[in-house]
């Protein structure tokens, strides 16, 4: 016989011994994990990217302008002689709860 009644939840009352262990399930955020900015030269080419403190840090020093905060993309103020040919993937990471992604760079010199 279906219930007539839609009001009836199914989640626990919130009681003190809950709270508790409600806050050991708790993740911890990860600290160590570094943070990438793109980075162009003058003329607009993709070079390697850097980690966004020495990013910020050219950007401080007028060596550098801010293209785009989200992602963070910084543009040299000089043109870079070197041309880059380490190649760059992207992954995915389509879980159920939450989407990863990830630049993943393969050196001439490190792979």
């Amino acid at each position: 016989m279906p219930c007539g009644d839609n009001r009836e939840t199914h989640e626990l009352p919130m009681t003190w011994a809950r709270r508790k262990i409600l806050q050991k399930w708790k993740v911890a955020e990860m600290p160590n994990i570094k943070k990438y900015a793109f980075v162009l030269d003058a003329e607009g080419e993709q070079l390697d990217p850097t980690i966004e403190q020495n990013a910020w840090r050219q950007v401080r020093q007028h060596k550098a302008k801010l293209v785009s905060r989200f992602p963070m993309v910084i543009q040299l103020n000089k043109v870079v002689d070197i041309p880059n040919t380490d190649e760059i993937r992207c992954g995915i990471d389509d879980g159920a709860n939450h989407v990863g992604i990830a630049l993943v760079q393969k050196c001439q010199t490190r792979n």
